[in-house]
């Protein structure tokens, strides 16, 4: 997982993440009943970085509007069960004053965490199938 602090004009420091993980939700958090309207959490497991105990779950749970290109792109994840390349920006409440540090702040309950990139990686058996498949098509290798 790679990790970044970037400022924004309005906020002040915005801590970016970026990484692999799997989708395992995705959940509607409005009350309409327009699929196009409101917020989307989108759950993803997250690899154990080295060095720390498989036995501990990483889990992130950041939000995108209903319309977001993002969250079609994780609901085609659950569907495919592919691994997916996220990138995630916590951004501080309105509340939490722009001058506090965004390493000093509690990002479960200071922070919003917004999915602003969801990049569907192919899984391995796919590359080897067009591999092959394309290796068929030129002769070059025979099926028998």
């Amino acid at each position: 997982m790679q990790s970044w602090v970037e400022v924004d004009a309005d906020r002040g420091q915005v801590l970016v993440r970026r990484g692999v993980g799997t989708v395992t939700a995705v959940v509607d958090l409005s009350e309409s009943t327009d699929p196009n309207v409101g917020l989307i959490r989108v759950e993803m497991d997250c690899p154990a970085p080295t060095g720390r105990p498989r036995a501990i779950r990483f889990r992130i749970h950041p939000v995108a509007p209903a319309d977001s290109p993002v969250v079609a792109a994780a609901r085609q994840a659950v569907e495919a069960e592919a691994t997916v390349e996220w990138t995630v920006r916590w951004v501080r409440h309105d509340w939490v004053p722009a001058n506090l540090p965004i390493t000093s702040l509690d990002l479960a309950t200071d922070t919003v965490a917004a999915l602003t990139g969801l990049v569907l990686q192919p899984r391995s058996q796919d590359a080897v199938d067009a591999e092959w498949a394309a290796l068929l098509s030129d002769g070059s290798a025979d099926p028998s």
